[in-house]
């Protein structure tokens, strides 16, 4: 093998195992972001008429905001559903809302 070939590999080499890597000042605005993110999902949430009184649980990773908790009804959990996706920003919702049991 010639050594231009070496050392081309060991130059692709690091480029693909540095390129993997996540900086860490790019975790924490994306932690940021999703914190800030949940925060105004949750103030939309408080403000509805109809969500309002409810307690769930709300979070967000990478844009998706997750929703926990017990919903009265499915016209409930439709419309934190719809109140969660019109939020600025959100990307996705992973629904772990149940229903009440009776």
């Amino acid at each position: 093998m010639r050594w231009w070939n070496v050392v081309f590999l060991w130059v692709i080499g690091g480029v693909l195992l540095t390129g993997c890597a996540t900086p860490e000042w790019s975790r924490d605005e994306a932690s940021a972001a999703d914190a800030q993110l949940a925060e105004s999902v949750r103030a939309r949430l408080t403000q509805d008429a109809v969500a309002g009184g409810l307690s769930l649980g709300v979070s967000a990773q990478g844009g998706t905001i997750r929703l926990r908790g017990q919903v009265p009804d499915e016209t409930v959990r439709l419309r934190v559903l719809s109140v969660t996706r019109s939020a600025p920003g959100v990307r996705g919702v992973d629904d772990r809302l149940f229903l009440m049991r009776r």
